[in-house]
């Protein structure tokens, strides 16, 4: 009796595994748990695999899609992202978060219009979802609708106020227009809600980099660095402000631990030539800039002639520097910071109607700027008297 009870319960247990396996719900669901263990882990490509799994298994599901969208934005993989979520709403359209993934992903692929469509259609089905506000938001801001790029932010943050993303989006957007108390406002709180979110430091140190505060940018590029110290790009920022704040030392150690990431890179060796240039070693300097060109022709782009044109007008050679402006500005006309700086040079030179021509230019691309209202202030007044 005791045999044949047994032989019962193996039966009905093995009946129920059988069920579980042949449910694709449960097969699915299954998939997709062994998924999210791996992607927590940084391991994207067995992510993948199992999302994938998950799909065939429920070919009627959107979320395999939206998880390997997720996988696929964490590896970078933009294009497959924007696919998968695409795929995730085509099945399911009225999922709202399919619609807020899908325009993020074009936001960063630089396809606004696109960004603000799926952002919008999330809005119709989740009027309150303050992610797809976000995101709409962020799409109106690049297509410089400041007005009501404003107004979904301000939603976004009203219905998510310990959102770190919605006070950066809202602090940039103000830093965009000029109204510079109210960004450092919102990019102070981003800070504060997330101390170690890189996108709300960096934020915050290119505003006071921005408004000429080295001092107050450094902390937060040093935040940076610590919390990721493969950031190649905060480390060189840093470098710089280091130099301004007459720290060579620090500036030097900072250029060396960028050089062991990115051995002979152009850009490193330009921040070494901008740190040898403020340590008034301008021959070091200047052999340190020509030296990146020489060994990088090819991967001259105008930011590294930006920077090299910079270094060359602060080394004193500026014949050679206006050269570089003015190269920069035949491949790139809205380069706004090279029509700022070549205005400068003009108005020394004195020519003032040159410099005034430039210095409008630059006004047009970057109208909330500082330093170019400051150009233009100062030029428009000298050719008044």
């Amino acid at each position: 009796m005791k045999t044949w009870s047994l032989h019962i319960v193996w039966i009905v247990a093995l009946m129920a595994v059988t069920s579980c396996s042949r449910d694709p719900i449960i097969a699915s669901r299954q998939y997709i748990d062994r998924g999210d263990r791996y992607l927590q882990a940084g391991d994207y490509k067995a992510a993948a695999i199992e999302y994938r799994n998950a799909a065939k298994t429920a070919p009627q599901s959107g979320t395999p899609h939206l998880k390997l969208g997720e996988a696929a934005t964490a590896s970078g993989d933009l294009e497959t992202a924007i696919d998968e979520y695409l795929r995730a709403a085509s099945i399911d359209p009225q999922n709202a978060t399919a619609q807020v993934r899908a325009a993020s992903a074009y936001l960063l692929t630089g396809r606004f219009r696109d960004a603000r469509a799926h952002g919008e259609e999330a809005l119709r089905l989740a009027p309150d979802n303050a992610s797809a506000h976000l995101v709409v938001g962020e799409a109106l801001a690049a297509q410089h609708d400041a007005v009501h790029s404003e107004a979904h932010l301000l939603q976004s943050v009203r219905l998510a106020p310990d959102s770190a993303d919605a006070h950066v989006a809202l602090g940039n957007l103000y830093r965009a227009v000029g109204r510079s108390s109210e960004a450092e406002h919102e990019l102070k709180r981003a800070t504060v809600l997330a101390p170690k979110e890189t996108a709300a430091n960096r934020a915050l140190a290119s505003f006071y980099l921005e408004t000429n505060r080295p001092s107050e940018a450094e902390p937060f590029l040093a935040r940076l660095v610590a919390d990721n110290p493969q950031d190649v790009v905060a480390i060189l920022q840093r470098s710089k402000v280091l130099a301004d704040l007459g720290r060579a030392g620090d500036a030097l150690a900072a250029v060396d631990a960028a050089d062991t990431l990115e051995p002979d890179s152009p850009r490193v060796m330009l921040a070494r030539a901008y740190v040898l240039v403020r340590q008034k070693r301008v021959d070091d300097g200047i052999w340190w800039a020509l030296r990146a060109r020489e060994r990088h022709p090819d991967d001259f782009a105008p930011p590294l002639r930006l920077a090299l044109a910079q270094i060359l007008e602060a080394g004193g050679r500026r014949k050679a520097a206006e050269q570089e402006y003015a190269e920069i500005l035949t491949k790139s006309p809205r380069n706004w910071i090279a029509a700022n700086n070549l205005a400068w040079m003009f108005l020394a030179d004195g020519r003032p109607d040159d410099a005034l021509r430039l210095a409008r230019a630059a006004s047009q691309e970057a109208p909330a700027s500082l330093q170019v209202r400051n150009t233009l202030d100062t030029i428009t007044r000298r050719l008044a008297r």
